[in-house]
């Protein structure tokens, strides 16, 4: 687990609780300055690990969607019982936002990583 990350468990991850590492901020990251929130569970990392690789690289993290959040980046829900139609309460949110243009991007995990760049979520 990254020394930034002061909380137990991958769900019990809070926003409040991620401390970025001044040292690997990335202005040209893409998600450098931009406000991220994590729905479902992630496969290739816990929620903590990628909070982390969030406040690393410059970005923010948000517990919930709001109308300032960039980017949803969709885990597995699959395993979740109260979900319905296959979508999480974030993933709804998201979408309304969406639809009233303020910009947001629902991302599954696989293509958020993607976008980051295989170079750089070696480090984490």
């Amino acid at each position: 687990m990254h020394e930034g990350y002061r909380a137990s468990g991958s769900h019990s991850a809070k926003a409040a609780d991620i401390q970025g590492d001044a040292q690997k901020i990335d202005e040209d990251s893409p998600i450098f300055g931009c406000a991220c929130v994590f729905t479902g569970k992630l496969e290739k990392f816990t929620r903590a690990e990628a909070m982390q690789i969030v406040a690393d690289l410059g970005g923010i993290n948000q517990d919930g969607v709001t109308k300032t959040t960039r980017y949803l980046i969709l885990g597995n829900n699959d395993y979740c019982a109260s979900i319905k139609d296959g979508k999480s309460n974030k993933q709804k949110k998201a979408e309304k936002w969406a639809l009233k243009g303020t910009g947001i991007e629902i991302l599954p995990e696989s293509v958020f990583y993607d976008m980051l760049g295989e170079e750089l979520l070696r480090g984490h």
